[in-house]
């Protein structure tokens, strides 16, 4: 995926080709360095999130920065069939100044096939 500088800090997933398999309560996460908690930080991916890998329902995620799920059981719009682009504000309470860390985490209890373009983190307006 397109890391726009970020790397990835945590992948219980395994790659293929063009896509990455998670497991059940599986994470991939990036690292992220700030060096104040004073603003709010945007946490975006674009992503199509497929259970099971047929492109058939819904494939609930967890967005979870420094282990707080600030939206649990995210279904990705689309139903597994197109590409969305997704935006979570964080607020300060949440990031802190250092290192933060961002993840998504199958949240179901299926395998769920993610088709991730990009994530991007960046300070909010």
């Amino acid at each position: 995926p397109g890391l726009n500088g970020l790397v990835i800090t945590e992948n219980d997933g395994v790659f293929r080709n063009d896509h990455l398999w998670l497991a059940p309560r599986r994470t991939i996460a990036v690292g992220y360095e700030t060096a104040t908690a004073a603003a709010p930080l945007m946490f975006e991916f674009e992503a199509l999130a497929s259970r099971d890998g047929d492109k058939d329902g819904s494939a609930p995620l967890t967005v979870i920065v420094n282990g707080w799920a600030i939206a649990d059981h995210y279904v990705v719009p689309g139903d597994g069939f197109s590409y969305h682009k997704n935006y979570f504000l964080v607020p300060p309470p949440v990031v802190k100044a250092g290192r933060n860390t961002f993840g998504l985490r199958v949240a179901n209890t299926a395998t769920t096939a993610l088709w991730l373009r990009g994530i991007a983190i960046r300070e909010a307006e």
